[in-house]
């Protein structure tokens, strides 16, 4: 092979023997534009799609967690839907059906009163999916009230309130139920002597509120403290925007994954909460059906009628487990760290 001296580099021309001169530079006639297929072939360019668009498209990839949805909607609808199809209440006592064994009239047996187990469950569990989504409601809404605003102001007010939440975190939960039960029973008896819920489940409700946001307004507080420092928020602080429109505007937009999965991971904790309440009698009052009292009225016969502890502790476990699988696919679809 011929080396090429630092005169024909210079000029771009290599002389061959006695050839005339190549030129190894290429002029713009030389080229064409390349068609749309050596394009293609040559460069692969991802979609253009937002943040949502992309978290839609990784929870679709996520078998477990679109199966869990399934069930939550499947529980839904016969919870909801159920109790209007069947031909009896939750409270229809049917004479001579005592203690039946699942049938085709009674699919999950009756009680000892002769009520229809079946529909009994379904509104047993619309009364623990009301009470999850209604406390996380609660939760959600304290909770990133708090934390938003621990999160952005900081400082001192900033320790006052995390000191206050780490009091009320040692609080037993049970015991304030049963001190609410205690002191609003008489009061909300006479307030609402037709209520439905009972002192019980109001008290729950109350519990949740006082007690069960500290977890939601830590969490904010978190993404608060690493948003709050970014370049849109100290663009937004020069352009004259006040506190409260940065954080509507600017800080929970972005922390808007985070707030959903917390919220999501409450509904289960409500859930087994209620139920476990329910099933030690402080929960639902009779004859409200819930799944934990279903579950305590079925314990004095449990060697004999195994049916009805069965139905509703599998409704509640197969409640826990979806909300927690879709929880954790919400988790991994809404997380961008998270990416494959």
């Amino acid at each position: 092979m011929k080396k090429i001296s630092e005169n024909e580099k210079q000029t771009g021309q290599v002389y061959v023997g006695k050839h005339q001169p190549y030129s190894f530079m290429l002029s713009f006639e030389d080229t064409t534009p390349a068609t749309d297929e050596e394009k293609a072939a040559r460069v692969r360019m991802r979609e253009s799609t937002t943040y949502w668009q992309d978290a839609m498209k990784r929870f679709r990839k996520n078998k477990v967690a679109l199966a869990s949805l399934g069930l939550i909607v499947f529980i839904f609808l016969f919870a909801f839907v159920g109790p209007l199809l069947s031909p009896y209440s939750y409270e229809h006592q049917i004479r001579g059906s005592e203690r039946l064994f699942p049938c085709y009239e009674h699919p999950f047996g009756t009680d000892t009163l002769g009520r229809d187990l079946l529909v009994r469950t379904m509104v047993g569990a619309r009364i623990s999916m009301a009470v999850g989504i209604f406390c996380a409601l609660i939760v959600l809404i304290i909770g990133t009230l708090v934390g938003s605003v621990s999160g952005y102001l900081g400082g001192w007010f900033d320790n006052i309130l995390m000191r206050f939440c780490e009091i009320i975190y040692s609080v037993p939960d049970i015991l304030i139920i049963i001190i609410l039960q205690i002191s609003l029973k008489r009061f909300l008896d006479d307030v609402f002597p037709n209520a439905t819920l009972g002192s019980g489940m109001i008290s729950i409700f109350v519990a949740f509120a006082m007690l069960y946001w500290v977890n939601m307004a830590r969490q904010v507080r978190g993404q608060i403290l690493s948003l709050k420092q970014r370049e849109y928020v100290l663009a937004a602080r020069a352009l004259g925007a006040g506190g409260g429109h940065i954080v509507r505007k600017h800080l929970l937009p972005n922390a808007v994954g985070t707030i959903i999965v917390t919220a999501m991971f409450q509904i289960p904790a409500a859930i087994f909460t209620e139920s476990f309440l329910s099933f030690m009698g402080l929960g639902a009052s009779a004859p409200l059906a819930s799944l934990g009292s279903l579950a305590n009225n079925a314990l004095s016969g449990l060697n004999s009628y195994p049916y009805q502890m069965f139905f509703p502790a599998m409704i509640i476990a197969v409640l826990i487990f979806a909300f927690n699988q879709f929880g954790d696919g919400l988790r991994d679809a809404l997380d961008p760290r998270l990416k494959e």
